[in-house]
């Protein structure tokens, strides 16, 4: 639960980011999205990992695998963010910037 917190607390953090960075067209703060989607990233990753090593009981792998399932969930609200920084790039410069690999 401590690692699903930490990705709550992050993602909340990156769509105000995200929604300040629409809201006054500033670039530099659209491009600090992919920066924090990194650390959302990373914890997703640390859940997966306790989540593989909770054991054998039926019980404690079915509340593994839906918090599995919700850090899934708050990962892709990061991806979002980060996508709307994508957008916000191309409404202000025109130009279209691809999404890395590492992204999706």
């Amino acid at each position: 639960l401590d690692c699903l917190s930490e990705m709550a607390r992050l993602a909340e953090e990156q769509i105000g980011q995200a929604r300040r960075a629409f809201a006054d067209r500033d670039l530099d703060a659209a491009s600090r999205l992919r920066d924090h989607d990194l650390a959302i990233n990373a914890h997703n990753r640390s859940c997966f990992a306790l989540a593989v090593e909770e054991g054998v009981d039926e019980a404690r792998r079915e509340a593994a695998f839906f918090g599995v399932l919700m850090a899934r969930a708050i990962e892709r609200i990061g991806d979002n963010a980060v996508d709307i920084g994508h957008q916000l790039n191309f409404a202000v410069t025109g130009r279209l910037r691809a999404a890395s690999p590492s992204s999706r």
